[in-house]
């Protein structure tokens, strides 16, 4: 497993949190039969899980191309898992190495909302990472909107498209002890407050919302607006001045980031969440304030119709007048309140990372199975190509079955690093999980 989104730029983010979640509920639900090993980058906190199951290889910091093919088939691996293909490196170029190539895609939002090739995506890189995505075996993802965009933009089979969802954390659900005193103490935040999860990116929609948030009629003057992400100081700049616009500076709170006790502490005790993003892959903090019982508000479309339902109010994102009398909707309505939130609860207690997790490793199952069967029939004409180019030390051995070949690799993890054959390229090292200490890599 290449565990770049954990590791990398988005370990602080949605795609972090997922990923650190559901490797969590895959470690305790896989099979005796499955071994893991984590494709780590070096001098970077290694995730819990990681440092109590499988086994460990630190990746070098300049990798050449055909680096993943060759540990691949140096380990035998029967299937690699691309955690993040948009991430800080590029997307591992493993289609020929003879196992099981599988990545998720949590969303094409740069193909739906062009603007950011001229703003901060490359282009031409998010290009080619897609034509390499196209070669995997299998392409698992969050949502069926994204499954549908993954179609419809890189005329990619359905059939090897696995939709595993996402889950919401079991805290979601329990109210930390003397949070609302913390929240008041802490951060000045005291109710009523509707609260909004966003991000440093033009999608989540933040001057609309404040601009929205200002439209409210003054019987809601002591509502407050709580917005919880880490900003730039130009961004909070920018969300301050449209504050003072509007005439609502004084009731804008900007948390920065927070603990996650103290988020679920702020979606607990808010009179309402609001998401108005104007593109997501699934929209998991919708989920989240789900679970802790609030009323959600969000923007009309998908994925945020599949996930919440008729649980949740909706809106035009484009349209600051359709927010605000949205919000209203709900402020002003305490039957409407309590019943969005409790079809919330029920629709969140339904999402659990167990369904999850088993979803993904059926994924990796259906894929190895899938390779065995081209091997047996011989109808790997990529492979074939491939053992001419990989020297014979390197060439992967007949197929095993799971539990051997787990056996097999780890016994050669087993062996001291400075007793590496001659073959063995310098720059790797291997070694099991528990040598790790304090949580790094050493």
């Amino acid at each position: 497993m290449d565990l770049q989104a954990i590791q990398g730029t988005y370990s602080d983010r949605g795609i972090g949190f997922y990923n650190e979640s559901l490797f969590k509920k895959i470690i305790a639900e896989k099979p005796a039969h499955m071994d893991f090993f984590w494709f780590l980058q070096p001098q970077k906190p290694v995730p819990e899980f990681a440092a109590h199951s499988g086994h460990s290889v630190l990746m070098p910091a300049k990798r050449s191309e055909h680096w993943y093919a060759d540990i691949i088939s140096e380990l035998e691996l029967d299937v690699f898992h691309c955690t993040c293909p948009f991430g800080d490196f590029p997307v591992p170029n493993v289609s020929n190495s003879g196992c099981g190539t599988i990545a998720t895609i949590y969303d094409l939002i740069p193909l739906k909302l062009p603007f950011y090739f001229a703003a901060t995506v490359n282009k031409s890189d998010y290009i080619s990472r897609l034509q390499t995505l196209k070669k995997y075996h299998s392409l698992l993802t969050i949502s069926d909107s994204v499954k549908d965009d993954i179609r419809r933009y890189l005329s990619y089979p359905s059939a090897k498209i696995c939709v595993i969802g996402a889950g919401v954390d079991e805290e979601f659900f329990q109210c930390p002890s003397n949070s609302d005193r913390a929240l008041r103490s802490q951060y000045l935040i005291s109710q009523p407050y509707l609260l909004c999860t966003g991000g440093d990116d033009p999608r989540k929609n933040m001057p609309r919302l404040i601009e929205a948030f200002g439209l409210l009629p003054p019987r809601m003057s002591s509502c407050k607006l709580v917005i919880v992400c880490d900003l730039s100081p130009a961004t909070q700049k920018a969300l301050l001045a449209k504050a003072a616009e509007v005439g609502v500076q004084e009731r804008l709170i900007l948390t920065g980031f927070v603990p996650k006790s103290t988020l679920i502490a702020l979606y607990r005790f808010a009179a309402a969440f609001v998401f108005p993003s104007l593109a997501e892959g699934f929209g998991l903090p919708i989920l989240e304030a789900m679970a802790c019982g609030t009323p959600v508000i969000a923007s009309f479309g998908r994925p945020f119709t599949d996930v919440a339902g008729d649980a949740a109010i909706y809106f035009d994102p484009y349209n600051p007048h359709s927010i605000a009398f949205a919000m209203c909707a709900v402020l002003d309505n305490k039957t409407t309140h309590f019943l969005l939130g409790q079809k919330g609860l029920k629709k969140a207690a339904s999402k659990t990372w167990n369904a999850v997790a088993h979803a993904a490793l059926a994924a990796y199952e259906k894929v190895n199975v899938n390779i065995d069967r081209r091997h047996r029939a011989n109808e790997s004409p990529k492979l074939e190509r491939l053992l001419t180019t990989i020297p014979l030390s390197l060439q992967k051995k007949p197929a095993q079955p799971a539990a051997a070949s787990a056996l097999t690799a780890a016994s050669t993890l087993a062996q001291p690093l400075v007793q590496a054959p001659p073959k063995r390229p310098s720059d790797i090292r291997v070694w099991p999980a528990v040598s790790l200490k304090k949580g790094y890599l050493s």
